[in-house]
């Protein structure tokens, strides 16, 4: 096990070590740093793990699935699932992934309909048939970024993520920090590190960076509406 775990830090390390420098890491790079964890979790901790705990779960004689909740620093919860259904239930249970926006307040309208995310110029490619036939080809959208007008002035840059910590910046870390919008049961701006692979460090501030496109919309124009700023948000082309 002692090879799998040092696998592990040595990429938690390089995770944290661009923290302490103050890099923000691309999302490309970020994503494939949760790739990679995910590959070593599943290829070389799982199996383990599973080795370990066969002989206690062999005096079971029934079938049975069971969900394990881990979070670093915390007491393992372990769950009991009869079936599917049974089982993303108390995945709901046990975590808070919902985000938490005023159901009260109607969204603005944003001027291009959200584009569906799928990955740019990576066709799907269906076998030869058995005739012979070409193969289909079919091309994906191109990705969208956000142009967010605040108060008359302009945030854009390529990447989503960066135009949207510019405007948490410009509305006030502080300011939203204690508006206590949540994300996956964190706070969107924070002031303590809670995950290094979602939350990026801006001023002295961990900003949650992993939701999608369509959610960090709404954060901004709920934040807007709160501190009573006029926000207009387009879908443009890279």
């Amino acid at each position: 096990m002692e090879g799998k775990t040092n696998t592990l830090e040595k990429l938690y390390n390089f995770i944290k070590t661009s923290e302490e420098l103050h890099i923000a890491l691309p999302d490309e790079v970020l994503s494939q740093t949760a790739r990679l964890e995910e590959k070593i979790i599943r290829e070389e901790v799982l199996p383990v793990l599973s080795e370990k705990i066969s002989p206690t779960m062999q005096q079971i004689k029934r079938d049975l699935m069971l969900l394990v909740v881990y979070k670093p620093g915390e007491p393992i919860s372990v769950r009991i699932a009869r079936s599917i259904d049974e089982l993303r239930k108390a995945q709901q249970l046990t975590a808070n992934v919902q985000t938490e926006i005023q159901r009260d307040e109607e969204p603005d309208e944003v001027s291009d309909e959200e584009p569906e995310e799928k990955p740019y110029e990576v066709p799907d490619i269906i076998p030869e048939n058995k005739r012979g036939g070409k193969r289909k080809i079919t091309k994906r959208a191109a990705p969208k970024s956000i142009r967010v007008t605040v108060d008359g002035r302009i945030f854009y840059s390529r990447e989503v993520v960066d135009t949207y910590c510019d405007v948490l910046k410009h509305f006030g870390f502080q300011k939203v920090h204690e508006f206590g919008i949540m994300a996956s049961g964190l706070n969107i701006v924070s002031t303590k590190c809670v995950s290094q692979r979602y939350q990026r460090f801006v001023d002295k501030y961990y900003i949650f960076t992993c939701t999608n496109t369509k959610t960090k919309v709404e954060h901004l124009k709920v934040i807007s509406k709160k501190l009573k700023m006029n926000i207009n948000i387009e879908y443009v082309d890279r």
